[in-house]
């Protein structure tokens, strides 16, 4: 009801939209490897994943996991995240 209310039912459905659509269409987009240099920085309160499962979503160049922080880590630690940015751009 709340997403009626609030007015916001197209956004909430339109996974389950744009999923049926690629029935039609020849796939998700998004589940097509990724062949752009990737770094990963896997965060420890954020959904954990081995580095092979990564591997086989995108070229993957960098895996790093971090001891602290979550699914909001550029404002739980912003001086880590902004550091792992910048190792990771700086160094190509």
């Amino acid at each position: 009801m709340i997403y009626w209310v609030s007015q916001s039912i197209n956004s909430s459905i339109r996974t389950y939209a744009e999923n049926a659509r690629a029935g039609y269409t020849g796939g998700l987009q998004s589940s097509k490897r990724v062949e752009v240099p990737t770094g990963v920085s896997l965060f420890s309160k954020e959904a954990q994943f081995p580095k092979e499962w990564a591997e086989r979503m995108a070229n993957v160049d960098s895996f790093n996991k971090i001891e602290k922080g979550g699914h909001f880590a550029a404002m739980e630690l912003p001086e880590v995240y902004a550091g792992e940015l910048s190792r990771y751009f700086l160094n190509k």
